[in-house]
C-alpha cells in the first residue's frame, strides 16, 4: 500500500509524483527525486485528527498514512488515498491533466 505525494504543474498540464511513501510487511518506505526536499516536507510527525496528539511516521506508519491526504491537500501539492498498486492512477510518475469545457480549468485526478 503507498500514498502518492502529487504536484500539479498547471501550466505544464500535467501531475507529478514527487515522492511515495509506502508501507509493506511492517515497514515505511519513501522514494522521490529528492530526498533532501521533499522527506521534510512529508515525513514529519502530523497531529492525530481525533486527539490532537502527534502520529511519527516510524512509530505509527499505518496511522500516519492514513493522515497524509488529510494534511497535504493543496492545489498545487496534495496526497492521494492509500491505495494498492494496482490501483494506482500515478503508475509512471507523471499524469496528463485533461481539459474541462471551463476557461481555465483542467480535470485533475484526486
Amino acid at each position: 500500500m503507498h500514498v502518492d505525494i502529487v504536484k500539479n504543474e498547471w501550466l505544464a498540464g500535467f501531475q507529478l509524483v514527487a515522492a511515495r511513501v509506502s508501507f509493506e510487511e511492517g515497514e515505511l518506505t519513501f522514494e522521490s527525486g529528492d530526498d533532501s526536499v521533499w522527506r521534510p516536507v512529508v515525513l514529519h510527525p502530523l497531529p492525530d485528527q481525533d486527539s490532537d496528539d502527534l502520529v511519527y511516521p516510524e512509530k505509527e506508519p499505518e496511522h500516519f498514512m492514513e493522515l497524509l491526504p488529510t494534511r497535504i491537500q493543496g492545489s498545487y501539492l496534495w496526497a492521494t488515498q492509500p491505495h494498492e498498486q494496482k490501483e494506482c492512477q500515478f503508475d509512471h510518475f507523471v499524469v496528463a491533466m485533461q481539459p474541462t469545457r471551463g476557461r481555465g480549468q483542467a480535470e485533475v485526478s484526486r
